[in-house]
């Protein structure tokens, strides 16, 4: 009986026994659990044990993750949570890294997994069969692996392959229970006395295993899986075996460590050891034993994981960040408070309010429940309780659920991590196990979904006041009917003078103005409050201001004192509802707005989308009806138009109040995203989209694939779909511009009726445009097709950038007509034609629209069937293996039919729908500019007919690749394949398929040197070129049969994960995205040609430049050419010039490789969407109503609510070291440089918000990419500026367990000078001999844009052999040096540097930015504060004297103010930011003495009075004049005088 809690404790007891005992223990999850349920006792001892090293850790991570299918994220995130573990638990740091049974082994698992990760070795046991015994041979098995052409020797590691080709004890030696090999029997009167055999065959292995290696030292594993169950039996063997082996003499043994073993082959002077360059894949072990099936094996699964993945990224950012805010929003609310505990117990003319009944203690009465104002609800559970402490000593259910007492991220953490396992993420688990592992993922996300949900809606509401304890109560008042007589009565029983109540409202409702302004942000809410010492200030203030600058207006002074009838204080409208502001506590989103995500985007599936964009007379039980009718109509496969279009109608429908589009984006550069919103309305249906502006963006709306309705029915059969109204029959699509590290938000509303009782504030803006719907056949034929042949005469005929996407043919170029067996098709986006043959319903080519280039492009979805164990070797096809049958050894078509296409197309989008069966399809989008093409692959149910099915996609194009596929390594380095070919032996292909397959995790790609096509897939898969010019991509499997390593079953899979035959819904279908990327694969831009003709010195300083150039453009994901759509088209229709100075028309291509690393980066880190339904306009209070209307006129209807649209969680291009604030924070931010990815943004431990790990990393290898290519540098200084002040950095080790500066140097190992298998010239194989003996140098400097330029693309010809050869010759003599990852002599304090492919971590120390705290050094924060308020007040007083012959003051003061502040926004920016250069220059200045800090001071001070006076000339102009605007200019001149002379005093405090 195995288990680990029977394994640990008696190894335990066992090296308790014995001293000279030692053990070694790999994986932390397994270990943590038992860890866990032992007593302080044992848990002490087994503290004794690692100290005193007999109990040792190897490798520490979570488990011994995959390395073909494992991202190099989650790689890394796993690694180190094992390994802070350890280091938190024992102070231990693990030397080795050891992962013995994957399948397999990565170069990224070398370079940045083991050299860069500390460790002195690496160990693994499977390795192909025909490379063991070759190596073996010339003791080769332990070797210095330089897998990383970017860091060469900095990132070698020493590595070990264990001479058995697995793991575990020597042949003859596992004691074990249960196992065959007998136990060593010394007593010589035993008749079983055998200890002369046994020591004597024990003795024989050590000297064969030692031929076998270098050097006099052998390692033995005495162990393998299930075993120390009964740790003391084999120990008892073991004490034995090394008695009397020692005592024979022959060999010496003891027990030891990896460690202790790499420290020995460390100490001989005088061995050099080979050196390896390329990887481990694929991994064979008998001649028919490709394991290449398990690179794609549970499709769903793989999917799955990479996708919490993503989402813990996300979360981690959003708790960490969210934090600052929530800290902030507390401070604030506790100040509050305590001036109202102040101001209750003083007096003072004017400024006493009275509030609802206080307790003795200070503390009010907490008001009942409101179900309007409850935090978010994350997917169905239940909402928290939004009241707090009065007091302030409580926390609200968002702080808590972002700071981890509710909820919290550890679930994903685990999930995620143990997902990673080589037994998981692979697919090559029972299907129980398969289940386990996805029941922690949901679990995980779904508690993780808590803390996003709190965060999302505490940054949403970042500039919503805290709502007093009055406020809470007229929160409840206001429930009853908003009518001028009720707003009277509850005015009048408050228990005193109307005036507190009046003023108070009146003030947070100014706040509220001020803070969504642009300009103002988080300065302004933390400014005003600093300033209101009193709680009647404002009150007094606009009544002196009033009666100071027209004495008429004493009718409004005695109003705003209670002195008025309560009619005439109620007749105000925004004193009924206190505004939007008012009516939200710190946290919660106003009007019941709840947000919700949606794990079913994919399938469009989303309860709260579907209601949000319901029409308001729409039932739950008609929505649901309609899309009954839609399922059963899909499982009929007859979905028609009039179908579609039956569930709705809106034309005669009061529509509901909108939905509220939430969209998060975790990378660190400005984004565009295409995003698509399942929406509740038919085809027909008219919506406008609105961004946080309140611009009307363009939008379209289209059908959803007959494949999503198929998959809706199948998860409605298995039980999996929820509510079935969730589920939508059409999309809507919007482009939406994304922050860096930060969200935007969107209302989607439905065109309804002018009914005035149904009339939904905000711009209506433009409907969204039709989708036209036709067949393939029914589009005009193209006059010519792109021609790739003739690419040097191709004509440029591209609509331009503002030119909506086009189904007809002006956009083909001039070229040999098509033969007339073909019926082509063109459709072009602006950027690509794609042309489609309509007699096969195929692609035909693609091409350049600008005539820059062209090439065929053909794609079938194919199958192999799987061998069922019909050959000789009875080997079969399964989890593992991937072994097409006998009889069926090439790939077959789906269908060998004309396929039927289905077209849709409209302004932003154009999709083409292939079928080759029902359960197989295929939907290309081409978007608007998008220089590639998206892809949604659909396959599944795969027919369970006793034949096993491997399904791939293909794609042929007439590039003359020479046999070379490009993969990636987990998502890393790009490295070189070659068909029927091996780096360092000479393979015999003896499964030629199966044996040229390669895993994916990221992209794939082919090229001839000139052009290239590039894939970017979703989650890990299988690759392969089979031929020039192919790539193909195995999709989903099915086996019939085991194939005996493990498992024990078929992959066989069900929808229901029960099974096969006892899910209603079938077999398990699968989706995944491909981008596909094709073009030119370099073109040199100006500056890169001329720095060709430069020197070295010169032409690094220009790669450095254009570097950041690149970065303060927003190059990245945030340039067209790197968003997942269409290029940045402003809302006029005009094409925003892209990061690299590139226009939409005539802008160059920059390549495919830089292509295909954005688009991998898109596709791992897909944004984040949440919903919220917002109120019907006509379900809200009248005058709340009037105001959402009048105010979203203007700022659009995310404004009206009082919640901040748009938001980023790095620094603003603007901002200065430190804490950012009003015009800085305003800012858009830039973003990382375009080669920086922000890997890892978190707490450094749960519940600790000031103190974050930070991970950069490093995008590009060297001699990809002219610029990006180069060493990147970034400030840590200023990353996190709007959130954070960053007050200390320390750089860790890759896993954070250990400081940087205390790691140790790496070991120097003696290198054998000729790499490993530089003799294999020519593989048996090998099908052409360009490429072939790819040795050390060559194998990885193959891909890359500097490779290649434009100017050498011409024509192909006759000789591309020899060409081949001589661009592989230039590639290998080209290869950049590489970097020394250990050395950074770029760093300058918190200035950073970043070598390619390297990433690096640090430990940061944060303060919340916070400007209601004063510490020293930010005094002069403080002082900017009170000046900028003083500024304030001028608004207010010239806006009043415009308006005080109004009839009604009061009203028109606030709609005065509503105009000058908007018209003073550049004004009061303007002057914060002179003030903030003038205020840091004195502040720096005043550390010296003497005159310096008096110019300083003077420096400052007139920026003050130039700030003041623009800001003074800004508000006059914006005024209506009056006859008493002279008087107030006057009076403000004299004010704005003496806040010049304030402020230069308040410089020197």
């Amino acid at each position: 009986m195995a288990g680990v809690q029977y394994v640990m404790s008696t190894v335990v007891q066992a090296l308790l026994d014995n001293p000279h005992r030692k053990f070694s223990y790999a994986e932390m999850s397994f270990f943590t659990r038992w860890w866990h349920l032992q007593t302080p006792r044992v848990q002490q001892q087994v503290r004794q044990l690692v100290a005193s090293g007999q109990l040792d850790f190897v490798n520490g991570g979570f488990v011994q993750h995959d390395e073909a299918a494992a991202h190099y994220a989650a790689m890394i995130d796993q690694t180190t949570r094992g390994h802070r573990f350890l280091n938190n638990t024992f102070g231990f740091v693990p030397k080795v890294a050891w992962q013995i049974d994957p399948f397999g082994h990565s170069a990224t698992q070398a370079a940045l997994l083991s050299a860069a990760a500390g460790f002195e070795a690496l160990f693994f046991g499977r390795a192909d069969y025909q490379d063991m015994k070759l190596r073996a041979s010339k003791r080769q098995l332990e070797l210095l692996w330089r897998p990383c052409a970017s860091w060469g020797e900095a990132g070698q590691i020493f590595t070990q392959n264990y001479p058995s080709g697995n793991y575990g004890p020597p042949s003859g030696f596992n004691f074990d229970w249960g196992q065959l090999d007998p136990p060593i029997v010394d007593d010589p009167s035993s008749p079983e006395f055998n200890l002369r055999q046994r020591v004597d065959l024990f003795v024989a292995q050590a000297q064969a295993w030692s031929n076998l290696l270098r050097g006099n030292d052998v390692l033995f594993m005495m162990g393998s899986d299930f075993e120390y169950a009964n740790a003391h039996a084999i120990f008892a063997n073991l004490d034995k075996f090394i008695h009397h082996v020692n005592a024979d003499g022959r060999v010496n043994v003891f027990y030891s460590t990896p460690a202790a073993y790499v420290a020995a082959k460390a100490s001989y002077s005088n061995t050099s050891w080979p050196v390896k360059a390329d990887d481990f894949f694929p991994y064979a072990d008998c001649p028919h034993c490709y394991w290449t099936g398990y690179f794609t094996s549970r499709p769903t699964s793989k999917g799955y994981i990479r996708q919490a993945t993503a989402y813990l990224a996300a979360a981690r950012q959003l708790q960490a960040l969210a934090a600052a805010d929530v800290q902030k929003a507390r401070s604030q609310q506790q100040q509050q408070q305590q001036q109202q505990r102040s101001s209750a117990a003083s007096s003072g003319a004017g400024c006493r309010r009275t509030g609802p009944q206080q307790s003795s203690s200070g503390s009010s009465s907490s008001s009942a429940e409101d179900p309007h104002t409850n935090p978010v609800q994350v997917r169905g559970s239940a909402s928290t309780s939004s009241s707090s402490s009065s007091s302030g000593g409580g926390s609200s259910s968002t702080e808590s659920s972002i700071n981890g007492s509710s909820s919290t991220l550890e679930a994903l953490e685990f999930a995620v991590s143990i997902s990673q396992h080589h037994d998981a993420i692979t697919g090559t688990e029972k299907q129980a196990v398969a289940n386990d592992y996805a029941r922690y993922l949901f679990v995980g996300m779904e508690q993780a979904g808590d803390v996003v949900n709190a965060a999302l809606q505490q940054l949403l509401t970042r500039s919503l006041p805290a709502a007093s304890p009055q406020q809470q109560q007229q929160q409840q008042q206001q429930q009853q009917p908003a009518t001028p007589a009720a707003a009277a009565v509850t005015t009048a029983t408050t228990g005193g003078s109307s005036s507190s109540s009046s003023s108070s409202s009146t003030r947070a409702w100014l706040q509220g103005i001020m803070a969504r302004q642009p300009g103002f942000g988080v300065l302004l809410q933390d400014l005003c409050q600093g300033l209101a010492k009193q709680q009647g200030c404002w009150r007094a203030l606009l009544r002196s201001i009033l009666q100071w600058c027209e004495p008429s207006a004493s009718a409004a002074a005695a109003a705003s004192s209670g002195n008025a009838a309560p009619t005439t204080v109620a007749a105000s409208s925004i004193e009924a509802a206190g505004g939007p502001a008012a009516a939200a506590a710190a946290g919660d989103l106003p009007a019941g707005i709840k947000l919700a995500q949606c794990p079913l985007l994919n399938v469009s599936i989303c309860l709260p989308s579907v209601r949000g964009t319901a029409p308001a007379a729409s039932s739950h039980s008609s929505i649901a009806a309609s899309r009954q009718l839609h399922m059963a109509a899909a499982a009929a496969g007859h979905i028609s138009e009039a179908t579609r279009d039956s569930s709705s109608s809106s034309s005669d429908v009061a529509a509901a109040g909108g939905l509220l589009v939430v969209v998060y984006n975790s990378l660190a550069w400005p984004r565009q995203e295409w995003v698509r919103v399942p929406v509740a309305a038919a085809h027909n249906a008219r919506y406008t989209v609105q961004d946080a502006d309140g611009s009307s963006l363009p939008s379209q709306l289209l059908s959803v694939p007959q494949s999503t309705l198929q998959l809706q029915q199948g998860l409605a059969a298995a039980g999996l779909a929820g509510d079935p109204a969730a589920a939508a029959s059409s999309e809507l699509v919007f482009k939406a511009e994304l922050p860096p590290v930060g969200y935007a938000s969107f209302v989607v509303q439905q065109q309804h009726s002018s009914s005035s009782s149904s009339r939904v504030f905000g711009n209506a803006g433009s409907p969204a445009a039709a989708t036209v719907t036709q067949q393939l056949h029914e589009l005009p034929a193209a006059a010519a097709a792109d021609d790739p042949d003739d690419r040097e005469q191709h004509t440029s005929a591209s609509p331009t950038s503002s030119s909506p996407p086009s189904s007809t043919a002006a956009a083909a170029a001039a070229a040999a007509a098509a033969p007339p067996a073909q019926q082509l098709r063109q459709l072009s986006n602006g950027r690509i034609n794609l042309t489609l043959d309509a007699a096969t319903g195929r692609f035909f080519s693609v091409a350049a629209a600008d005539g820059a280039w062209a090439m065929r492009l053909r794609q079938e979805m194919m199958w192999y069937k799987s061998s069922n164990g019909e050959e000789e070797d009875r080997q079969t096809s399964g989890a593992y293996i991937f072994r097409p049958a006998k009889d069926g050894p090439v790939a077959q078509p789906l269908s060998s039919e004309p396929l039927k296409v289905t077209i849709e197309s409209g302004p932003l989008l154009i999709e083409v729908r292939q079928a080759w069966a029902p359960w197989a399809s295929l939907v290309t989008r081409l978007w608007a500019g998008a220089d590639w093409l998206e892809q949604q692959w659909s396959v599944g149910p795969i027919p369970a007919d006793g034949v096993g099915k491997e399904i791939v996609i293909r794609s042929s194009t007439d590039l003359q690749s020479g046999g070379l596929l490009f993969t990636d390594s987990n998502g890393r380095e790009m490295l070189t394949r070659k068909l029927n070919a091996r780096p360092t032996w000479p393979l015999t292909a003896t499964e030629p398929v199966a044996g040229n397959y390669y895993p994916i995790t990221a992209a794939a790609a082919i090229s001839d040197g000139c052009m290239g096509l590039g894939l970017a897939t979703d989650r890990a898969q299988g690759a392969a070129s089979l031929a020039d010019g192919q790539l193909e991509v195995m999709l989903h499997r099915l086996t019939a049969v085991d194939d005996a390593r493990g498992v024990g079953e078929p992959l066989n899979e069900t929808l229901c994960g029960t099974p096969p035959g006892t899910c209603p819904a079938g077999g398990l279908p699968a989706r995944g995205k491909h981008l596909l990327l094709l073009g030119l694969m370099q073109t040199l831009d100006p500056a890169a040609a001329a720095a060709e003709h430069s020197s070295d010195a010169e032409r690094s300083a220009a790669a450095e430049h254009s570097a950041a150039q690149h970065s303060a453009d927003g190059v990245g994901v945030g340039d067209s050419r790197m968003t997942n759509g269409a290029a940045a088209s402003g809302a006029d229709g005009g094409e925003a010039a892209g990061a690299d100075g590139l226009q939409q028309q005539g802008r160059q291509w920059h390549g495919v490789p830089r292509m295909l690393r954005q688009a991998a980066q898109l596709l791992n880190d897909p944004v984040l969407m949440a919903f919220g339904q917002l109120p019907a306009a006509s379900n809200a209070p009248q005058q709340q109503q009037q105001q959402q209307q009048q105010r979203g006129a203007t700022a659009g209807v995310i404004s009206s609510l009082g919640l901040a649209g748009r938001w980023s969680g790095l620094a603003p291009a603007a901002a200065a070291t430190g804490c950012a604030g009003g015009a800085a924070a305003a800012a858009v931010a830039a973003g990382l440089p375009a080669n920086v990815h922000l890997l890892t943004l978190m707490r450094a431990e749960e519940g600790d918000a000031s103190h974050l790990i930070i991970r950069l990393a490093h995008n590009f290898q060297v001699d990809e990419d002219q610029q990006l290519s180069q060493p990147a540098r970034v400030d840590l200084a200023q990353l996190l500026s709007p959130a954070f002040h960053i007050t200390s950095t320390t750089e860790l080790s890759l896993t954070a367990n250990q400081r940087k500066a205390d790691m140790p140097k790496p070991r120097a190992w003696r290198a054998e000078q000729e790499p490993l298998g530089h003799d294999s010239q020519q593989s048996s194989g090998s099908s052409s001999s360009s490429g072939a003996g790819m040795a050390a140098a060559g194998a990885y400097a193959r891909w890359g844009g500097v490779l290649g330029a434009s100017s050498k693309c011409g024509s192909r010809s006759a000789d591309h052999e020899q060409q081949q050869q001589q661009q592989q010759q230039r590639w290998a003599s080209s290869a950049g040096e590489p970097y020394n990852i250990w050395e950074h002599p770029g760093d300058d304090g918190r200035v950073v540097e970043l070598f390619p492919m390297e990433i690096r971590t640090w430990l940061v120390e944060v303060e919340a930015c916070s400007f209601t705290a004063k510490p020293p050094s930010n005094r002069h924060r403080s002082n900017m504060a009170k000046f900028t308020t003083v500024v304030l007040c001028l608004a207010v007083v010239l806006a009043a004297a415009s308006y005080t012959a109004e009839a009604n003051p009061l009203e028109s003061l606030t709609k005065a103010v509503t105009s000058a502040v908007n018209a003073t926004t550049s004004g009061v920016t303007s002057a914060a930011n002179t003030v903030g250069d003038g205020v840091k220059g004195a502040v720096n200045a005043t550390k010296n003495v003497g005159a310096t800090a008096v110019n300083a001071t003077t420096t400052a001070a007139k920026g003050v009075g130039s700030g003041v006076t623009n800001a003074t000339e800004a508000i006059a102009s914006a005024v209506t004049p009056k006859k008493s605007a002279a008087a107030c200019v006057t009076a403000s001149a004299a004010v704005a005088g003496a806040a010049v002379a304030g402020a230069a005093m308040l410089l020197l405090l």
